[in-house]
């Protein structure tokens, strides 16, 4: 339904299906090169082994720098999401540490009492979710610089 939508609404200049390291590896094969290489919220998706391949093709690609966006650790996902179980499912779980190993500049998101599975946002009262919100914006550069405070991380390298 989304990959329909985006069609219909004409989002992106050029929209491509498939399996993200088959369509990468070809790029690869092919020598196309890009100066940013942006994943976010895909890592995750994968197994330990097609995300560690899947950042090997990224930077391969990127002429100056790799942008990923990830949950913090394995997160799953809340009951709202289990009805298209397929396509939202974790598979693996990302830390601070696996990104540092790869030379990466890691940054926190997302305060972790309020935007874990189950943080506090998540509340049905929306009052309730809506305070819990304004507290995680107010957490946000604190969580920024320490992202071991965050319930996503995203990280970047430069080329």
């Amino acid at each position: 339904a989304s990959i329909k939508k985006a069609k219909f609404k004409k989002i992106y200049k050029r929209l491509i299906v498939g399996d993200v390291i088959k369509i990468l590896t070809r790029m690869v094969r092919n020598k196309k090169r890009y100066d940013v290489i942006i994943s976010s919220q895909l890592i995750e998706h994968l197994t330990r082994g097609k995300g560690d391949e899947l950042l090997t093709l990224m930077e391969r690609l990127g002429r100056k720098v790799v942008i990923a966006g990830t949950p913090r650790g394995f997160m799953e996902q809340p009951v709202e999401y289990k009805g298209n179980k397929k396509y939202q499912e974790h598979i693996s779980g990302w830390n601070v540490k696996d990104f540092i190993k790869r030379k990466y500049v890691i940054r926190g998101t997302g305060f972790i009492l309020v935007w874990s599975s189950f943080g506090l946002a998540r509340n049905k009262n929306l009052i309730i979710s809506f305070i819990f919100r304004v507290i995680s914006l107010i957490f946000s550069p604190l969580v920024y610089y320490f992202p071991d405070l965050g319930s996503g991380i995203v990280v970047h390298k430069e080329l």
